[in-house]
């Protein structure tokens, strides 16, 4: 059996990339920015905000510790260092730019890496916006589970209390066209960019990770996204589709090489589908009281019944929650996801053992292990202090898996420039589920920064 636990760890983490990222603002985990003190129709990290002054630089220096709570069992620990550095000049009411780049040391690569996060330009033309480069597009109005956000990917690698900073950029053209109420946003991804993956001591002996199948440049793998969005004031909708290739791959066998007496050696590779997604999400504001949010798509891919266990089926995958705020400082935000997978194929009806393996670590991955999963996910915060202090806790429930995840937070600023954070993951369930062959990494983790 393959022992996916890490790659698993940021499959997991890709669920729960903060706080959702919403209709993009002027500006995107898995968790962190944490959901706003009063309701707000827009409940996601915005992408990078224009400048408002002829140059503006800014960052922060950070250093992250994760260490476990379970050393009896083959521990994981995690120390990083980070260095952010953003500049963002603007020229004129007519055009503007940004660059962000992250220094970035850590005990999960071993060594030092230059991030160019994003570098972009923007052209701002009437009614028109144009921005081309290397850019953080997030759609969706849920809290962390977004099924409508399919543009960019994850890194993995990166350990952060902030869920936002594993979101990596996607070399693109976006263009909004701004008639208010409305907003239609056209994207094209030129460049397919994969999500980077934690895989620790995944794949086992006999097994062998070979190049993986990436779609190179071409015309042929061009992505591209349309989104209509509508503003009210009271409810906030849009629709969106998006055709180009999933940022998480799907495992498949490259080969097999039968060598007696030993065992078989195996060599599998990552692989990328392309879907069509057809989404709608919407954040209702009811009498002032709470936000009534939804997100929603069909993922239509290109399976295969008993051909292809590395391509995630088609599936309907929604979102349903209740954002409020009882008191000044306290939000609470109740979410039920579902995820419908219509002529749904299980892992057991392949009678390859090959395929039977790849198939079940394809399913647990992709979440697929059954026709339909039901979860239930809270997050409950409370800032006070004049907003210095903050508490949250963030829970994850699978009802058919039975497994969960508690994620408790406290933050304090100490002042404009320092500011710290301590917490915990907690992962749980039986040992064939998601959370559950996560246990052992469950850790406490603590994180001090200083921006300037």
């Amino acid at each position: 059996m393959m022992r996916p636990a890490l790659l698993a760890v940021g499959l997991v983490a890709a669920l729960l990339t903060a706080r959702a990222p919403a209709q993009e603002a002027e500006p995107a985990a898995e968790p962190p920015p944490p959901p706003p003190a009063e309701p707000s129709l827009d409940s996601s990290p915005s992408e990078s905000s224009e400048a408002s002054h002829p140059l503006e630089i800014n960052g922060f220096a950070r250093a992250d510790a994760f260490v476990p709570t379970k050393r009896d069992k083959d521990p994981f620990n995690f120390l990083g260092a980070t260095f952010m550095l953003k500049v963002a000049p603007s020229f004129g009411d007519k055009a503007a730019a940004l660059a962000e780049a992250r220094l970035i040391a850590d005990e999960v690569t071993r060594e030092v890496r230059l991030d160019l996060r994003e570098v972009y330009v923007d052209l701002y033309l009437g009614p028109v916006d144009i921005r081309l480069g290397r850019q953080i597009i997030a759609w969706g109005r849920a809290d962390g589970f977004n099924p409508t956000d399919n543009l960019c990917g994850k890194d993995m690698t990166v350990f952060s209390p902030e869920e936002d900073d594993r979101r990596m950029g996607a070399t693109a053209l976006k263009i909004d066209l701004r008639l208010d109420p409305v907003k239609l946003t056209g994207v094209v991804i030129p460049a397919f960019r994969p999500s980077v993956l934690l895989l620790g001591d995944f794949p086992p002996p006999n097994v062998s990770m070979v190049d993986p199948a990436v779609p190179e440049p071409d015309v042929r793998h061009i992505g591209g996204a349309l989104r209509l969005d509508v503003s009210l004031s009271s409810i906030d909708f849009s629709v969106s589709y998006f055709n180009g290739y999933g940022t998480f791959p799907g495992i498949e066998i490259a080969q097999v090489t039968i060598a007696p007496p030993g065992p078989p050696l195996i060599d599998l590779r990552f692989t990328y589908d392309r879907r069509q997604v057809f989404g709608l999400d919407f954040a209702w504001q009811v009498f002032g009281l709470f936000i009534l949010r939804g997100e929603g798509a069909y993922v239509l891919t290109d399976y295969e019944e008993g051909q292809t266990p590395q391509i995630e089926q088609s599936h309907v995958y929604y979102v349903l929650g209740l954002e409020a705020t009882p008191v000044e400082g306290l939000s609470l935000i109740v979410q039920f996801i579902q995820k419908i997978i219509p002529g749904y194929q299980p892992a057991g009806e392949y009678l390859d053992p090959f395929l039977l393996e790849v198939a079940s670590k394809n399913n647990l991955y992709h979440r697929q292990q059954r026709s339909h999963l039901e979860s239930l996910s809270a997050r409950i915060a409370y800032t006070f202090l004049q907003d210095a202090m903050r508490i949250e806790l963030l829970a994850v429930y699978d009802f058919q898996e039975e497994d969960y995840l508690i994620r408790p937070l406290i933050s304090y600023a100490f002042n404009d420039a320092l500011s710290g954070v301590l917490g915990a993951e907690i992962y749980e369930g039986p040992d064939d589920s998601l959370f559950g062959q996560l246990d052992d990494y469950s850790s406490v983790f603590l994180e001090l920064k200083y921006s300037f």
